[in-house]
Order: structure tokens, then C-alpha cells, then sequence
């Protein structure tokens, strides 16, 4: 996924100031119960890009998972200024 974004979403330094993640929620296959939130971040995207490759990522992800599920899964917008490091 590759986008290239204008300067309206560039800060004075060149660097992109929004990033996509895409959120989902996993859970044990043995204990449903036990979930964790989990994240990939992408900075060269956009959000239609996400949302339309999303599902690919996800069943990759779960291949290399095997003892998971994925409950949910969303892409969003993350500002890189105020994301947690």
C-alpha cells in the first residue's frame, strides 16, 4: 500500500504528520475470553487503501497466528504527534 500525501498533511519538517492503523482485537482459539488489542501501522497509505486491503492483511496475520482469532478489525487515523511511542 503506497500513497503519497500533499503538503497539507506534511509537517514543516517534510515528515507525515497522520499514519493509518489498522486496530483489531485477538483472542485465543483455546480461551475466547482472553483478548488483546493489537495495531499495525502504516504511514505511506490512506484509509481507502486500508480498508480495502485490510482483510488480505488480517488473513496473513492469522496465518502466522494460528493459535489466534480476530474478532474485529477496523482502520483509522492516527496523528503522529500525539501517538504513544
Amino acid at each position: 500500500m503506497s500513497h503519497s500525501y500533499g503538503p497539507e498533511h506534511a509537517s514543516g519538517n517534510g515528515m507525515v504528520n497522520v499514519m493509518i492503523e489498522l486496530f483489531f482485537v485477538s483472542c485465543l482459539s483455546e480461551d475466547p475470553a482472553r483478548c488483546q488489542n493489537r495495531s499495525l501501522i502504516f504511514v505511506e497509505t490512506n484509509l481507502m487503501a486500508c480498508m480495502v486491503h485490510g482483510q488480505q492483511v488480517m488473513a496473513e496475520w492469522i496465518e502466522s497466528h494460528p493459535r489466534e482469532t480476530v474478532q474485529e478489525w477496523q482502520c483509522r487515523t492516527v496523528d503522529r504527534r500525539k501517538a504513544e511511542i
